[in-house]
This record gives structure tokens, sequence and C-alpha cells, in this order.
């Protein structure tokens, strides 16, 4: 059951952080644009930076997007091991057990 529980609390921090419009928005451009200076983002979503901040945090503590600095800008892209099929499958399991006890 312990294997579940760590699977399981993975998907959940996924599920949680694209739960949010925003957080999906970030996501989604990164995926059309490949990588976005956090200048960009933050007139993406016409948030203030620090809200901003933050929806990008709880993405990387999710290990969906990766950050890395070039000069003096941040920049964003989908983490590597997002898309990996080795990460999907790591969560495969807890996935189909989810699912199952949302159709119960």
């Amino acid at each position: 059951m312990a294997k579940y529980k760590n699977n399981m609390q993975g998907v959940i921090s996924i599920f949680k952080a694209l739960g949010d419009e925003n957080r999906a928005r970030v996501v989604m451009a990164l995926m059309k644009t490949g990588e976005l200076c956090v200048c960009q983002i933050t007139e993406l979503l016409g948030l203030a930076p620090s809200t901003v901040s933050k929806h990008l945090s709880i993405l990387t503590q999710a290990g969906l997007i990766e950050s890395h600095k070039k000069g003096r800008w941040v920049h964003y892209r989908i983490a590597e091991n997002a898309v990996s099929y080795t990460h999907l499958r790591a969560h495969e399991t807890s996935l189909h057990l989810v699912c199952r006890l949302l159709l119960e």
C-alpha cells in the first residue's frame, strides 16, 4: 500500500497543479512555444509578478516545469521527466487506482 500512496501523492500534486486555470495556461503555452521568459509568462497571465511566481513554484514542485537562467532572465520549459515515458509509467498504477476509486 505504501507504494500506491507514494505514487498517488505524485499524481495528486500534478492534478492540483493543473487544477488552476492560470497554471494550466502556463503549461499549455510552454508546450506550444517550448520555452518562455518569466516576463512573458507574467504578460500572458496579466497577473502580479508575485502571483505568477507562486504559480510557477507550484508547477515546478509538481515536476511539470523546470527553469534555467539566461543572463538576467529566468526561462521556463516543460520538465524533461514530465513528458518521458518512464515518468508516465511510474504513475500509471496510481492513475488506474484513482480512476477506479472515482468510478466506484
